[in-house]
């Protein structure tokens, strides 16, 4: 007896030594408990939040200066902005970041002034009070050049190089990183170690689906982002079969010396045959409107109505957005245009009738309508520029069918699916 005491004594010891050096458990910090997985669920309207902005300093990658032979020192460094929300008590929380577009924020379509009543910060509000250290960003724009899986050539940055320097961190020791996710995990008011939910949308869906290389990433909501290239009905698009344009780089359209990348290409570093050893699809949400004009499909009857130029409906298209849902999130319901698992992942793929007539000019931005447009006016005059004087009604605001939407696609389920998923422990 004494014998098994001693080894059922021994026993207990190694495994409780081993429990002990077990991965952080991902868990929100006060004043929200998310270890029964019930709270992320609830959007707490009366906790209070507190705004904060950011700005940090990262390399100039908006150009290629090595290749259009500018000098360092005439290539600065640029400074860019986050702001977001936290519970107004509490620290350590895990993060949401998101990211959109092509980099910097104004430009003629994002044309609202980047503070506290941007109305994309309506997402960032509801991830703050499930209890998350929630955050918009800008960072350095990417090019057309640079829309390859890997550089042909050094000095021209590539989507994994935009991505590394977006999303690094790879842990609170991690001291050289210095984009957007690393700022805000070492902001004092948050943990990383809790958990990291990602949120983009375009290009920065683009990029955040390759940032599980480079992070302990443990949710992605991807938006209007798939595969292949976009603008592909452009001059040298593969859709469009007009090469008119394909002619070799001079250092700003493409690298010196080479082709420009094709607008329509797959990516194959998205697809979920790549990206799964770093993120497994239970941690995916896909979401691409039917008629996203960079992604989607369309029906020719809606086409010729709104002007909007996009693929003919196909399930089997290999551009539009149900192939690339199939094939980047890890799941295959043939040409259903609702994937979701029990556990909310997948994909799911809003119709132009879901989304609402005011949003289908623009349904790359699904969750945003410009009033204006609705009533025929010309709000995106070519040659507009920043500074020029908009009406307000031009101005985007958040489109109503989003908002109230009951479905995956929608604010509120969307928004509970990533903060449950990224407080799961792994």
């Amino acid at each position: 007896m004494a014998r098994f005491l001693l080894c059922a004594a021994l026993l207990l010891a190694v495994f409780g030594a081993r429990a002990s050096r077990r991965p952080h458990t991902l868990l929100a910090a006060n004043p929200l408990d998310v270890s029964s997985g019930d709270v992320p669920d609830v959007d707490r309207e009366d906790l209070e939040l507190r705004h904060f902005t950011q700005s940090f300093v990262m390399p100039n990658a908006r150009l290629p200066c090595r290749e259009k032979g500018v000098l360092p020192e005439e290539c600065p460094d640029i400074e860019f902005k986050m702001q977001g929300y936290v519970p107004a008590t509490g620290k350590d929380y895990p993060v949401y970041l998101f990211v959109s577009g092509a980099g910097p924020w104004t430009n003629t379509i994002r044309n609202q002034p980047f503070d506290e009543n941007l109305p994309e910060m309506t997402m960032v509000a509801a991830m703050a009070r499930r209890g998350f250290a929630s955050a918009i960003s800008e960072f350095p724009m990417v090019m057309g050049p640079h829309l390859r899986c890997h550089a042909l050539s050094t000095g021209t940055p590539c989507l994994m190089d935009h991505a590394r320097q977006v999303f690094s961190w790879t842990g609170p020791n991690d001291r050289s990183s210095i984009g957007p996710l690393a700022t805000l995990c070492r902001l004092g008011i948050s943990d990383c170690s809790r958990g990291i939910a990602l949120h983009g949308h375009s290009v920065g869906g683009l990029l955040a689906n390759l940032a599980p290389r480079f992070a302990p990433v443990t949710g992605l909501l991807l938006w209007g982002a798939g595969s292949r290239l976009p603008y592909g009905f452009s001059c040298c698009g593969a859709n469009s079969r007009n090469y008119s344009c394909c002619e070799e780089g001079n250092g700003y359209d493409a690298p010196l010396g080479e082709l420009p990348v094709v607008a329509g290409s797959e990516l194959p570093c998205l697809m979920y045959n790549e990206t799964k050893p770093y993120l497994d699809r239970s941690r995916r949400l896909l979401i691409i409107a039917t008629n996203d004009h960079e992604y989607g499909d369309c029906d020719l009857d809606m086409q010729e109505a709104t002007g909007v130029y996009c693929n003919a409906t196909d399930g089997w298209n290999p551009f539009g957005s149900i192939i690339l849902g199939r094939r980047d999130s890890g799941y295959d319901c043939g040409n259903a245009t609702r994937c979701i698992q029990n556990d909310g992942s997948g994909y799911i793929i809003p119709l132009w009738t879901d989304i609402g007539d005011r949003a289908v000019n623009n349904a790359h931005n699904f969750h945003t309508i410009v009033p204006g447009m609705a009533d025929g006016r010309a709000c995106f005059v070519p040659g507009m520029t920043d500074e020029d004087e908009m009406d307000e009604e031009c101005r985007y605001v958040l489109n109503p069918e989003w908002v109230n939407s009951t479905a995956p696609w929608g604010l509120t389920p969307s928004i509970q699916w990533l903060a449950a998923t990224a407080t799961r422990p792994l």
